[in-house]
């Protein structure tokens, strides 16, 4: 399974280059601080796994019977013409 980093990834991977070769931040210090009253945001991470691609019979009547099912309910909507 591959994992794929969220944004809040991001701004850590920023916050870590923001510092200079002597140590210090870029940013004010007022920044660095967490406000009063905030927790701070968690890494996600999201987990999926690859989308199968099967060309058996079954997958065809599946996809049969789907555009079917559509035909008949646009059939309801548009009426005889």
């Amino acid at each position: 399974m591959a994992t794929i980093p969220t944004t809040g990834s991001a701004s850590l991977l920023r916050g870590s280059a923001a510092l200079q070769r002597d140590g210090r931040s870029t940013r004010p210090s007022s920044a660095a601080r967490p406000l009063p009253g905030r927790r701070a945001r968690s890494l996600s991470v999201v987990r999926a796994s690859a989308k199968d691609i099967a060309f058996d019979q079954a997958s065809r009547s599946a996809l049969q019977a789907g555009v079917e099912k559509l035909a008949a309910a646009v059939g309801v909507t548009l009426g005889p013409r």
